[in-house]
Parts: structure tokens; sequence; C-alpha cells
């Protein structure tokens, strides 16, 4: 995830008065303005998809300076009073911002956790069709393609890049079955 700048304190005071959260979801603290014009306490936080996925929301401060937020920063924040510099959402679903589904993790193990490519002749992740109809599996570590064998079947790939995986990439490996 590149260009995520550490909130301040006074961002980071703010967001504990004005929000709290049930299981991924946030809430507002208080009314805005005068009566509630906008929201009132308890309404959940009005929230957009971005082109990635995320779920966000437009975070303006009492001075008047105004932030694009993604709620799943703001629910780990809220949990864990912290901040960190990569999430990683476990079950792949980037609306599901319950914190049993978030985790840090580094840029590698994010990349662990990525699903299946698009577009690629398999239904499994790590399976490629060979040019004579068998079904090779394969594993990236360390940025180098390891080569796992030729199978007949295209299940028995999979399960062998599943079993790879779990080896290398341990808990934040993404599995077929």
């Amino acid at each position: 995830m590149s260009g995520f700048k550490m909130w301040d304190d006074f961002t980071q005071k703010e967001i504990r008065d004005k929000y709290k959260h049930v299981n991924g979801i946030l809430y507002h603290l208080k009314d805005s303005g005068k009566n509630g014009r906008w929201y009132k306490a308890g309404d959940p936080v009005k929230v957009y998809k971005n082109s990635r996925g995320y779920l966000c929301f437009k975070f303006w401060r009492s001075d008047g300076y105004s932030l694009v937020i993604k709620v799943h920063r703001v629910v780990w924040y809220l949990e864990h009073g912290t901040q960190v510099k990569m999430i990683d959402h476990v079950d792949r679903n980037r609306e599901n911002n319950a914190p049993d589904n978030l985790r840090e993790s580094t840029s590698q193990e994010n990349a662990f956790n990525r699903g299946k490519l698009d577009g690629c002749k398999s239904k499994y992740k790590g399976v490629i069709r060979t040019q004579n109809n068998k079904w090779c599996a394969q594993i990236s570590i360390n940025r180098r393609k390891v080569h796992l064998g030729v199978f007949l079947d295209e299940v028995d790939a999979a399960k062998a890049y599943d079993e790879a995986a779990k080896e290398h990439f341990g808990d934040y490996a993404s599995l077929n079955f």
C-alpha cells in the first residue's frame, strides 16, 4: 500500500472522539452541527467504495482540514490504539472490516493472501495448463517461480500448490481448498 501517511495527534484524538465501531461498522458518537443537521449520534458513517474496493469516508477535522480515510484503518486504530503501515483483510473481502478479519502484515505477507489472477485458464491459484493439456503447479517464492510438478488432473496440481503455500506462507497463504 503506497501513500499512507500516519495521522498526527490532533487527527487521532478527533477520530477517537467522533467515531466508534461495532463489528467493523463505523458510527457517529455526536450529532453534527446544530441539532444534528447532517447526522445524529448513533447514525452509521456514510461510506463509499473507492476504485480499489476499500470502504472510505470523508473526515472533516474541527479545524476545517479534510481527509479521505479508509474504514479499516479507523477500525484498526479504535481497536488497537495504534497505526500500522499495512493491514491485511484475512478473508480478502475489502468490505469486511470486522476486527477479527484485520491483521497487521508486511507488503509481502499481504501479497501471499492474494487470490487467483483473472484471465487464467485454471480455476485454481498456482495452476496453469501446459501445451499438452496437462496441469503444471507453480509458486512464487521471493520473486522466483518454483516448479512444483506436472499433473494429469487440475485438482492434484492445486493441492500441490496448497501444500507449498502452507509451508512457505503460513497463516497468510491463500489456498484453493
